[in-house]
């Protein structure tokens, strides 16, 4: 069985507080139509396998990691599983909470699993696991596994920049805590203004409170934001980095941004938000 899995672009990213070891976020989330392709065939075993990401380790591989999950938790059989990666790796564009939400999909579907079910399975492996089986525009709370799903009636788009590093999210939340907590989003009011479509007033709202202290502790992106901060664009990091947004209720618009971009140096792309986490490839 092949099944696509979505990327997702945090549109906002407050942190504001903690749960016990973990920082407690309040985020407006979107998925993307930037995929993974995930294979899953089933085993007559209870083995499983993983190929098509061979820089990460089975213990660190969420792949891996959602499928022994399942195997334990509802004794079904193992599966073998190749993944095809199109999400930018490291980029915060969730693409190894992605590969976990395929896998879990995937088995649903071959085992004849509850989907119900998989929530407390998801939420081992990774806390927004869950939010990438079903996609679409959300606020998520708690440490990303209270999810409050809304609806927005027309498409957005993004130009997507990506750079040759990647973020920790540790580190990341670490850099936060140092560098002093300030929260700075409206989710309520981006939550309400997407609602009505207002997409260029929700997109003015965008923030990540982890943005100032990446920035802090890195240099990677200072030429971009400059670059876009000349031209009066605002550009939002997604999830702790390294990638970087810009939303546009114009495709032509986004397009036209993107081409300066990728021209001036910045690889850049445009996708748009989709209503779905993963889909069935038939």
């Amino acid at each position: 069985m092949k099944v696509k899995v979505n990327a997702k672009l945090n549109l906002t990213l407050g942190v504001v507080g903690n749960i016990g070891k973990f920082h407690a976020i309040d985020s407006v989330v979107t998925s993307v139509d930037v995929c993974d392709v995930v294979e899953v065939s089933p085993r007559n075993d209870f083995v499983v396998t993983v190929g098509g990401m061979p820089w990460v380790s089975d213990e660190r591989n969420t792949a891996y990691r959602m499928a022994t999950a399942l195997v334990q938790k509802f004794g079904v059989n193992g599966a073998d599983i190749v993944v095809q990666k199109g999400i930018p790796v490291g980029a915060g564009m969730g693409g190894s909470s992605a590969d976990a939400a395929a896998v879990a999909a995937a088995f649903c579907k071959i085992y004849g699993l509850e989907k119900s079910a998989l929530r407390d399975v998801c939420a081992t492996v990774g806390s927004d696991v869950w939010y990438m089986v079903s996609g679409g525009f959300a606020r998520m709370t708690g440490v990303g596994n209270d999810i409050e799903f809304f609806d927005v009636p027309d498409e957005i788009y993004y130009v997507v920049t990506t750079f040759d590093t990647s973020c920790s999210a540790g580190e990341v939340y670490a850099w936060f805590d140092e560098c002093g907590r300030r929260h700075l989003c409206d989710n309520d009011e981006v939550v309400r203004l997407l609602k009505q479509g207002n997409t260029d007033s929700a997109a003015k709202l965008y923030c990540n409170d982890l943005q100032t202290a990446v920035q802090e502790k890195t240099d990677y992106a200072d030429k971009y934001l400059f670059f876009c901060g000349s031209r009066n664009i605002r550009s939002v990091m997604t999830g702790s980095g390294s990638a970087y947004f810009i939303a546009f209720a114009d495709p032509i618009a986004a397009q036209n941004i993107c081409d300066i971009l990728n021209k001036t140096g910045y690889k850049s792309f445009v996708c748009k938000s989709v209503k779905h986490g993963v889909t069935e490839v038939r």
